[in-house]
C-alpha cells in the first residue's frame, strides 16, 4: 500500500524522483541502495533523511534524463514561502489567498461595470486565477495532510 506522503515535502520529491528515474538511476546518481532510498520516501521513517549532495545529485540525474528537478524546485518554493505563506502559517496563507482572490474579483467587477474588459484584460485575468488555483490547491493538500492522521510538519 502506498503511503500517504505531505505535498511539496522532501518524502514526496523522493518518491517522484523514483517515478520519474527508477531505482537503479537513483541508487547510481545518489551512490546509495534502493533500501535507502525507500527509507528516504517513507514520511514514518525519522531516522534516515537525504543529504543535500545526494539530493543535487539526483536533480541532476534527473535534468540528464530530461525531467524538471524536483529537489531544487522544492528548496526554492520553500525558501520563497509560498508552500504554507512567509510565516509558515497556513490559515495567513489562506487569507491572503482570499484577499488576492477578492482583488481579482473587484478588477473584474469595475471593468464590466464599465464595459472594459477587453481580451488582453481577460488574458491577464485568467492567468491570475490559474496561478491563484494552484497556491489555492497546494494549501488544501497541506490543510488535507495537517488534519489526517499521522500528517506530520
Amino acid at each position: 500500500m502506498t503511503k500517504l506522503r505531505a505535498p511539496e515535502s522532501i518524502e514526496d520529491a523522493v518518491f517522484q524522483a523514483v517515478a520519474l528515474l527508477g531505482e537503479p538511476l537513483i541508487e547510481a546518481a545518489a551512490g546509495v541502495s534502493a533500501s535507502l532510498v525507500r527509507k528516504w520516501s517513507d514520511p514514518d521513517d525519522q531516522a534516515h533523511r537525504i543529504g543535500l549532495h545526494q539530493a543535487l545529485a539526483i536533480d541532476e540525474a534527473l535534468v540528464r534524463a530530461g525531467h524538471a528537478p524536483v529537489f531544487g524546485a522544492l528548496f526554492d518554493r520553500t525558501a520563497r514561502g509560498e508552500l504554507q505563506g512567509e510565516d509558515g502559517n497556513p490559515v495567513a496563507a489562506a487569507l491572503r489567498m482570499t484577499v488576492e482572490a477578492t482583488s481579482i474579483m473587484d478588477r473584474v467587477d469595475q471593468a464590466m461595470a464599465d464595459d472594459l474588459l477587453d481580451s488582453a484584460e481577460i488574458v491577464a485575468i485568467r492567468a491570475k486565477v490559474g496561478a491563484l488555483r494552484k497556491r489555492i490547491s497546494r494549501l488544501e493538500r497541506a490543510l488535507f495532510f495537517k488534519t489526517t492522521k499521522g500528517g506530520r510538519r
